[in-house]
């Protein structure tokens, strides 16, 4: 399952579903710029959809715009308003 984390030193990292991944970002109010992604490269097979998951997650990420938080969610949305991505905090994550 893929998740991420910011750091407050402008790093984000997380898993892909397969892979780790890590790249930097600059935030400002709403707006959210996430920078080349960079990542383990193993080779998931099964299930067999998963490797282009990865791909087009870690695409959204790099077309970020700005992102919205409600409560547990985060909205990740590109430059033209539509949401990429959309994740809830796990509570038993630290």
């Amino acid at each position: 399952m893929p998740f991420l984390t910011f750091m407050p030193d402008g790093k984000v990292t997380g898993s892909g579903g397969c892979n780790r991944f890590f790249a930097s970002y600059e935030s400002s109010g709403s707006s959210l710029k996430v920078g080349l992604i960079g990542s383990t490269r193993m080779y998931c097979y099964d299930p067999p959809w998963l490797m282009d998951m990865e791909g087009d997650f870690f695409s959204c990420l790099e077309r970020s715009s700005r992102f919205e938080l409600i409560g547990d969610s985060l909205k990740i949305i590109d430059a033209g308003g539509r949401q990429l991505l959309n994740f809830i905090r796990d509570e038993n994550w630290p």
